[in-house]
């Protein structure tokens, strides 16, 4: 009987290591594909945070050249569109990337006031009907464009 138990014990000896070999194959295999898919995840939220930032550059270039009254008269009495290349003061991070905001506006024409009132005739107030286009953009293809129509009221024959 001796002979036999120890040939038993002897057959198995091997097996537990075979089996803890694949197990260990099987969780690094687990593991590599998790971590794949925590730097794809990664890529995507920076690609996210780049875009959001190169929109919110094109709002603030949209918004500083519709404030800028200047800007406003010269596309008035300018046959073109007038360009801005803006310079944000951000507190993004130093080792980014810089973000370039730049604005064209671009007079389109006269048009009606509708639901303006100052309780004075309509006819001596004319509305002047502006484009402007704001523009963000960082390295690597990062871009981001808005456009919004603006509107001012002035006296007419000004």
């Amino acid at each position: 009987m001796q002979a036999l138990s120890h040939y038993k014990t002897m057959r198995q000896n091997g097996a537990v290591l075979i089996i803890s070999l694949i197990m260990l194959l099987i969780m690094t295999v687990l593991g590599l594909a998790a971590s794949g898919s925590a730097n794809m995840e990664l890529r995507m939220a920076g690609n996210n945070e780049r875009i959001n930032t190169t929109l919110q550059a094109a709002e603030s270039a949209l918004e500083a050249t519709i404030s800028n009254i200047n800007l406003l008269g010269q596309a008035l009495n300018s046959a073109g569109s007038i360009k801005q290349s803006i310079r944000l003061n951000s507190d993004y991070d130093a080792d980014s990337q810089p973000v370039e905001s730049n604005a064209e506006i671009s007079y389109v024409g006269e048009g009606s006031m509708d639901g303006f009132s100052l309780g004075v005739n309509q006819n001596n107030f004319v509305a002047h009907n502006f484009e402007v286009i704001g523009t963000g953009s960082m390295q690597g293809n990062v871009r981001s464009v808005t456009s919004q129509g603006v509107f001012r009221v002035a006296p007419s024959g000004s």
